[in-house]
């Protein structure tokens, strides 16, 4: 190998620890601010956590799997019940363990760009990106547990279906990485659509290696295949039973409507919160055309259908986001929570450009700048504490009415969308640290 073309990696090799102990850094200085914000008092859908047969009545398996909503939540249950047993559900506690989760998503994608390929520096780059607070409302707020979940549980179950290894080995960690996407279905609702878009992509990639295979061979990979892909299916099926539809019906995917929102959600996470279909369209294009190409170059490529997998399900879940939501404008697409569901489109994107242009050092390199140059401008002015800062004053305001409160019906609409009384009596009545003030 000639000395100009090992001087890249040589430097990557020197830059790239610095650029992910940067990226640490900037995690823990995120997390003092979330902490430094935090109030001990629940949040928004946090209060329906202490309605009857959730936590008043202690863990069962039938509350962990209904619904909330459209979503099913498990593990946020099982987070909000164990610390209930270990700190009497102290807010700052949960919030805090929420945005760890976060720091577990962040370190497990950064790992996964490295691994396929994409220099440490780049990656680091990318993840500051990620550090905006773009998303307060899902590190404000416990409660959203569920979205860092269902990504952790996309990319990990992506990096384990596609697994190269040969052997036992390779069976086990595609087996594991079908359980991943399953523990996402039921993390968040999100999560059911990962699990379709990316299991449809490992058969597409596997019907495409067989394709090269004697008879013999093919047939133990379409069996393999399908005994990875059962508890997926199974799983699809368990979660259906008793599903129900929100309050607001679905917009079809022929409106102008859908697309406007739908839109407006890609750019968002691109940072952009202008309203603009066209800028959508032009972010959409920047994640859509290195992966079609990726996939067209070479099927059989293992590598080519993860980029796919990964994409597409974050694409996949934006678009049922559109589908039950876009009946409020195009202005509901730029909610913060929903930043953190689209933010990860910025590394997948530049990944595939990577990967893409592996032949053309200078274009790749060029290419993964430009994404990066797109979303820093898009998420320039987006690094105050101010989202912060408001629900911080919403929850010391409430806290104050709490004290103040004796006797007759409460309602704050600042932290709860209904009643208060009831789940104020449960919260004393289960000795949650908020109620113990004098």
């Amino acid at each position: 190998m000639s000395a100009p073309a090992e001087q890249p990696r040589a430097l990557s090799r020197a830059v790239g620890p610095a650029a992910l102990a940067l990226v640490a850094l900037g995690f823990v200085a995120h997390l003092l601010v979330v902490r430094a914000h935090a109030v001990d008092l629940p949040y928004q859908d946090e209060w329906d956590l202490l309605a009857p047969g959730a936590l008043p009545d202690g863990l069962r398996l039938g509350w962990l799997f209904d619904l909330h909503n459209e979503h099913r939540i498990a593990p946020t249950k099982l987070q909000a019940w164990a610390l209930l047993r270990l700190c009497a559900w102290d807010n700052v506690a949960w919030v805090t363990s929420t945005f760890l989760l976060f720091g577990a998503l962040l370190a497990a994608l950064l790992a996964w760009l490295v691994r396929r390929g994409l220099p440490a520096p780049a990656a680091g780059a990318l993840g500051l990106l990620l550090l905006s607070p773009i998303a307060f409302q899902n590190h404000a707020w416990g409660f959203q547990s569920q979205v860092h979940l269902a990504l952790l549980a996309l990319v990990v179950g992506a990096w384990g279906l596609f697994s190269d290894l040969p052997g036992r080995r390779g069976a086990v960690a595609r087996l594991g990485g079908a359980l991943a996407l399953v523990a996402g279905a039921f993390s968040f609702a999100a999560g059911v659509p990962y699990l379709v878009v990316t299991s449809a992509c490992f058969a597409l990639w596997r019907g495409a290696r067989a394709r090269g295979l004697e008879a013999p061979a093919a047939r133990r990979l379409r069996l393999e295949t399908a005994a990875v892909l059962a508890p997926c299916v199974l799983a699809l099926l368990a979660w259906t039973v008793g599903w129900e539809r929100g309050e607001v019906g679905p917009t079809s995917p022929a409106t102008a409507r859908y697309w406007d929102v739908l839109l407006n959600l890609v750019s968002f996470g691109f940072g952009f919160q202008t309203r603009s279909a066209a800028l959508g369209a032009l972010c959409l294009a920047v994640v859509v055309v290195p992966v079609v190409a990726l996939v067209a170059r070479d099927p059989r490529d293992p590598r080519g259908w993860e980029v796919a997998a990964v994409a597409g399900a974050l694409l996949a879940g934006l678009a049922a986001i559109a589908l039950a939501r876009a009946a409020w404008g195009p202005g509901y697409a730029k909610t913060s929570r929903y930043a953190g569901l689209a933010l990860p489109l910025v590394p997948v994107a530049a990944l595939a450009w990577w990967r893409l242009l592996a032949a053309r050092p200078r274009a790749r390199a060029g290419a993964v700048a430009a994404v990066w140059a797109l979303a820093a401008l898009g998420l320039a002015d987006d690094w105050s504490r101010d989202g912060y800062r408001t629900i911080e004053r919403h929850k010391r305001e409430a806290l104050a009415r709490i004290a103040e409160h004796r006797e007759g019906r409460l309602r704050l609409p600042e932290v709860y969308h209904g009643w208060l009384d009831e789940r104020l009596e449960a919260a004393r009545t289960l000795e949650v640290t908020f109620t113990r003030r004098p």
